[in-house]
């Protein structure tokens, strides 16, 4: 069974009852894949020959995929790999070398320039459980350390490293195709990557990540040009609080000492059951929180100084957070 596990938006866990000696009664091997807690996925084992798991690295609290996207909904195979170009907006992807052809087999370049005040969820390219990243994620990374690289690892391939150590990706310098023609251009030399934020001034332009030689920042971007695509954990609450879910929100995220957390709809009661659960599904602490009354309305707040670093889930009811310990 071949394998590739990395740090995950999702817990995966693979399990057997009587492992040891399995009677001829005993319950089947199965895999769950759990998203905050709760099972999203399950399938007996005796159904599955291959797992392939795409993972992940945070960067300021935001989870990066480590491989561009290549075909809808698939990575590359390689962080080096350039993948496939896509224009703002729009699921189609188009080959990054000659000749020039499209995910769905076509030759002829698409010169329209793409409407929409975001990049919908139905045009996302990226695999399920990830999403085409916000103009202040893209800043995020743009802020964290970054190197430019030749010869990245001895590939042969030229690029940007953003982040430090372990908790660091690989983008290529994969160039870009034109708006006019879809000319291939910059290759080995820039990487141009959208963002899913449309420029204020313009609805011909989109934001998108830009490095090329010893610089790297954000412009507008034309967005019929196609670029590549790095996509984050669609339950990243790092850049923008916990805007997945609109009822509860945690800040600051990393975190050191104490975390605050705001309930619109919060009773004024004492205290709120709380669990804290980690990135292997473990419950690690179960307790409750302080109400408090601040600036930005009713909430509650949690000590969270006695965790290790690492990334957590915080359960407050039926309602669910993620957060960074640093």
């Amino acid at each position: 069974m071949k394998s590739i596990f990395r740090i995950l938006p999702v817990v995966v866990f693979l399990w057997a009852i009587c492992d040891a000696v399995v009677a001829q009664d005993a319950p089947a091997k199965k895999m769950q894949v759990l998203r905050d807690g709760v099972v999203v996925f399950e399938r007996s084992v005796a159904l599955i020959d291959s797992i392939f798991v795409t993972g992940g690295v945070t960067i300021d609290g935001v989870t990066w995929a480590t491989c561009n996207v290549d075909a809808p909904g698939t990575f590359a195979a390689n962080p080096t790999d350039y993948g496939m170009f896509y224009q703002w907006n729009r699921k189609v992807g188009w080959s990054s070398s000659n000749p020039m052809v499209n995910s769905d087999g076509g030759t002829t370049w698409d010169s329209s320039i793409p409407t929409g005040t975001t990049w919908e969820a139905t045009n996302d390219p990226c695999p399920a459980g990830w999403r085409v990243p916000t103009l202040a994620e893209l800043q995020g990374l743009v802020n964290s350390v970054s190197e430019l690289v030749t010869n990245y690892n001895g590939t042969g391939v030229n690029g940007r490293v953003f982040g430090s150590g372990a908790n660091s990706i690989f983008l290529p310098a994969a160039g870009y195709r034109s708006l006019f023609d879809g000319s291939l251009l910059s290759q080995s030399y820039g990487g141009y990557y959208w963002s899913s934020t449309p420029y204020e001034s313009d609805s011909s332009d989109a934001y998108s990540l830009h490095f090329y030689g010893s610089y790297a920042d954000w412009y507008n971007d034309i967005r019929a040009h196609g670029q590549s695509i790095r996509c984050v954990a669609d339950n990243t609450t790092g850049i923008d609080d916990v805007k997945a879910e609109k009822h509860i929100r945690v800040y600051p995220n990393p975190v050191k000492d104490e975390l605050y957390i705001d309930i619109p709809s919060f009773e004024k009661t004492k205290y709120l059951n709380t669990q804290i659960i980690d990135i292997s599904g473990r419950a690690v602490e179960t307790g409750h929180a302080t109400s408090l009354q601040n600036g930005e309305g009713q909430g509650v707040r949690i000590n969270v100084s006695r965790l290790p670093c690492g990334v957590y889930f915080l359960r407050i009811g039926d309602k669910t957070a993620r957060f960074v310990k640093k």
